[in-house]
């Protein structure tokens, strides 16, 4: 008999919010590092911060039908938010010398594509628009077919993907280009990960560990082995290999804490949540804050090593953004527009 799906009784759970805010804190140390020496490593380590967030989304999201209006509802949300932050990049840009003004096409082209770390809400806008179909699938597979969309969603969308990038061989590329299946796959694979996750928990999660610890290692050897430009094509893509295995790693091993002191954490159960409700609003501001920190503070400080300038931009620009976010989300509406 195949395993259906019931309601959740929490809307969220502990853990799941403390992971929200240890992964928005390396986002934040993603757009704070570099892309060469010390600076390389600190983003190579963060970059399991992204794919996190996407299993918490399966997890939750798959558990039941969503109705289409809601469906349809959210894509528009998230397709306003981000013009509507666009425009304050905009005008925030301007207002510092960032970005020089352009004609009414420049603009537009602006708010529709920038800035660049944005981009996830068009990627989270996707996954909202295949939900009815991966849904229905979550639901309703049975443990070996929902493997088997694991297996060829995470090779397509990551082992694939990157061979493509890689440019190691033309005739494979141009194979890979024309079926035009990977491309979307990436993130649909750790989309039904995070629902597969919920519906068969994985008890003994020690090959897991071990996976995800090889992975973060071989995400960095491979940013500093590899010339600048693939390091960032392949090793830093939130596609790669390592980084996939890390987040999953992550996920479980966060899981897997959080039980062990689940008294603990009950007794702080809002606190977390009240944080990681403030986590989507960080996303979207915390690029502000970390341009406030190099043109106001990193002037100030007498050294300009990365080991120790990228970990104190984190936490500066994370409190700040934090504090700001949680301010801000006790205006009315205002809070509408942070995630």
């Amino acid at each position: 008999m195949q395993t259906q799906l019931t309601k959740p009784k929490t809307v969220h759970d502990t853990d799941t919010d403390i992971m929200r805010i240890v992964a928005s804190f390396f986002v934040v140390m993603i757009h704070a590092a570099t892309t060469e020496g010390m600076g390389m490593v600190y983003n190579a380590l963060a970059r399991f911060s992204v794919p996190v967030f996407v299993l918490i989304s399966g997890y939750y999201l798959l558990r039941r039908p969503h109705p289409g209006i809601r469906i349809a509802r959210r894509i528009g949300s998230l397709v306003g938010i981000h013009i509507l932050w666009s425009a304050l990049y905009y005008v925030f840009y301007r207002l510092v010398g960032d970005l020089p003004k352009g004609s009414f096409g420049d603009t537009l082209r602006y708010l529709l594509t920038q800035p660049t770390h944005l981009w996830y809400l068009y990627a989270l806008a996707g996954l909202w628009l295949l939900l009815p179909i991966l849904q229905a699938f979550a639901r309703h597979a049975s443990k070996e077919e929902y493997r088997y969309a694991l297996w060829i969603t995470g090779i397509l969308g990551t082992v694939v993907t990157l061979g493509v990038r890689s440019g190691i061989s033309t005739v494979f590329s141009t194979v890979v280009e024309n079926t035009k299946i990977p491309y979307a796959l990436g993130f649909v694979f750790l989309f039904l990960m995070g629902g597969y996750l919920f519906r068969f928990p994985i008890e003994r999660a020690g090959i897991w560990y071990i996976a995800g610890g090889a992975g973060a290692l071989l995400t960095v050897l491979s940013a500093l082995l590899l010339p600048q430009d693939m390091a960032i094509s392949l090793a830093l893509s939130f596609y790669a290999p390592g980084t996939v295995l890390a987040s999953i790693a992550f996920f479980l091993w966060m899981k897997r804490m959080c039980a062990k002191r689940s008294l603990a954490l009950r007794c702080s159960a809002s606190a977390w949540k009240i944080i990681a409700a403030a986590s989507g609003g960080v996303y979207l501001i915390h690029p502000m804050i970390l341009r406030l920190y190099d043109l106001w503070l990193a002037p100030l400080l007498p050294v300009e090593m990365a080991w120790v300038t990228v970990p104190m931009a984190t936490v500066w620009t994370f409190a700040v953004s934090l504090a700001i976010v949680m301010l801000l989300k006790k205006i009315p509406y205002v809070k509408q527009i942070l995630l």
